[in-house]
């Protein structure tokens, strides 16, 4: 995760109309959280991004570790307002995600 959280902010610095509008927040486990701005962002580019630097991973890997990765890599992507919105609290005190509350899953 940190080889595809720093591949993908050098990409976001390469592009002058994407980076003062996209900032990586955080890692969480297998997840990396952006703030984006969406008046001038479109949300297609990033996850377009997104999957260009998970392809290109294997790579990485092997260019910095000197090791072949030969385990396929899925990426991901979902959008929404606020992250608080991917969740829904159950009487129990547990949490299910949920998409349909602001959070838009992209497809490129």
């Amino acid at each position: 995760m940190m080889l595809a959280r720093i591949s993908f902010f050098n990409r976001i610095k390469k592009s002058p109309h994407l980076f003062p509008y996209v900032k990586p927040v955080s890692t969480v486990h297998d997840s990396i959280l952006l703030d984006v701005n969406h008046n001038y962002v479109d949300k297609l580019e990033i996850a377009s991004m997104f999957h260009k630097v998970f392809a290109d991973l294997p790579a990485n890997i092997y260019r910095v570790f000197g090791y072949k990765w030969t385990v396929p890599l899925a990426c991901e992507v979902k959008a929404g307002m606020r992250l608080r919105d991917r969740y829904k609290k159950l009487a129990d005190g547990s949490k299910i995600e949920i998409c349909s509350t602001g959070m838009e899953e992209l497809k490129v």
